[in-house]
Formats: structure tokens, sequence, C-alpha cells
């Protein structure tokens, strides 16, 4: 359950569920992330949480919605905590749920052209979790900040 405060100081975003989005997400992201005034190496900061984001959005736009991706459409929530302790980062997708069992770590000794995206965003970001809620895929992403 979000506070009155949360939902007043959260950015909403929605778009069609396509790869051409990306660079919108990613500067929405690179400019939120210029208010928070104690981010440690802000440039990598931005960078990293910007390539874990990408990498769970890729998943939604391909892997959600089949065959159609251009049917649906992804949700995003992004918060910085009033206190820049954090950033608090949801996607909502209403595709075919998220089949938790496949996302097994890839094995690094082996080369394979996909499957890194949430091992990716599992190594950049805090928290990385899934739910399947009211028939929607809900990822919770976390970035702590630490104090400068």
């Amino acid at each position: 359950m979000s506070s009155q405060s949360e939902l007043n100081n959260t950015i909403w975003l929605d778009f069609p569920a396509s790869l051409k989005y990306l660079n919108v997400l990613g500067s929405c992201i690179t400019a939120l992330l210029t208010h928070v005034k104690r981010l440690p190496d802000p440039e990598t900061t931005a960078y990293n949480i910007q390539l874990a984001v990408h990498e769970i959005y890729t998943n939604c736009a391909l892997h959600a919605y089949g065959n159609k991706p251009e049917a649906g459409r992804i949700s995003i929530s992004l918060l910085i905590d009033p206190d820049e302790r954090f950033l608090k980062i949801n996607l909502i997708d209403t595709g075919i749920p998220f089949n938790e069992r496949l996302a097994v770590d890839p094995d690094l000794n082996e080369i394979h052209i996909h499957g890194y995206g949430l091992f990716i965003a599992r190594q950049l970001l805090d928290t990385v979790s899934y739910q399947r809620l009211d028939n929607k895929n809900s990822w919770l992403l976390i970035k702590y900040f630490l104090s400068a």
C-alpha cells in the first residue's frame, strides 16, 4: 500500500510494449536522478540503473505479449524517497505470466546470446522482485543510495 506522500511524489509513465521507447525511459530516469543531491558517482549510478531497468522493460516488451507486443502496454512508476535514500521503480504489464522457474542465473562460463537481463538487473540493483497480481505482471526494482 502506498502512502499519500509516495503517491504525490511518484512519476507515472505508460508506454506501448515496444523497444523504441527505451530511450525515452532512460532519459526520464537520468532526469529524475539529477535531482538527487547526494548521489554517489552520479554518472555510473545512473547508467547502472538505466541498464537494469532497460533489461526488465525489454523482457516485458519481448515476452509478456507473445507475438503481438504492439497490443500491450507497460506502465512504470518512478519514486525517489523524500530523504533521497532510494529509487523505487515498478513495471507492470498485462501480458502472460512470467515463469519464475526459468529465471536461473546463466552459466558465465558458457556463451549465451540471451538470458542475461534478469541476472544483470539483480547484479546492479538491491531489489528485483516479481509478482503476479490481478492478472498483471508486477516488477519491483529498488536501488538504495549510500550516504555520500
